[in-house]
């Protein structure tokens, strides 16, 4: 059997990378990609889009975020980005809208009424 070449035989690995995943009998790669395979085909990848697998550092909703960002809006979004507190201050109207912005953001609602 003929050799394929680099480029021939990177296209049918990954159509075989491809059957596997999709469950195909017999698919399975004979062994392991080489290392400078896995770079090569890591390299293709895109970052840009909503639904790839690799993500970047920014601002978008699919971007990933810096281990040390802080919500303040100049490393990453404001945690409160669209958030309304609502009613005038120290009225009922306020402190239940203050509390309901809490809730929705994780925080357990034990409060009872005055």
């Amino acid at each position: 059997m003929a050799e394929l070449n680099a480029d021939e035989n990177n296209k049918r690995r990954i159509k075989q990378i491809a059957r596997f995943r999709e469950g195909i009998v017999g698919s399975t790669p004979e062994k392991p990609p080489s290392s400078r395979y896995l770079d090569w085909f890591h390299g293709q990848t895109s970052y840009r889009r909503p639904t790839d697998l690799h993500h970047q550092i920014g601002f978008n909703s699919w971007d990933a975020s810096r281990g040390d960002h802080t919500h303040d809006g100049t490393d990453s979004s404001l945690i409160l980005d669209g958030l309304t507190i609502e009613g005038e201050r120290g009225t009922d109207a306020y402190d239940q809208s203050v509390n309901a912005l809490l809730v929705r953001l994780g925080a357990t609602n034990n409060s009872t009424a005055p």
